[in-house]
């Protein structure tokens, strides 16, 4: 909720659509969308919260700790 509250706040439209799209992504754990999302980004902060750092994962790389 704090993220879609969030992109109701902003003007700019790429952050706007990454937050939503990462809400519903949070909500569903697909975040193929919001991922391209984030890469399209064209905004003055980069945020980044989510899965993404998946050296964690010594074995096979598959799993992926969350990051904000």
């Amino acid at each position: 909720d704090l993220l879609r509250e969030a992109a109701n706040y902003t003007a700019n439209d790429s952050l706007k659509k990454f937050l939503e799209l990462r809400a519903d992504a949070f909500g569903t754990d697909d975040y193929y969308a919001s991922d391209f999302a984030w890469m399209d980004l064209d905004a003055p902060v980069e945020v980044t919260i989510g899965p993404y750092e998946t050296y964690e994962d010594e074995l096979f790389g598959y799993k992926a700790a969350f990051e904000a």
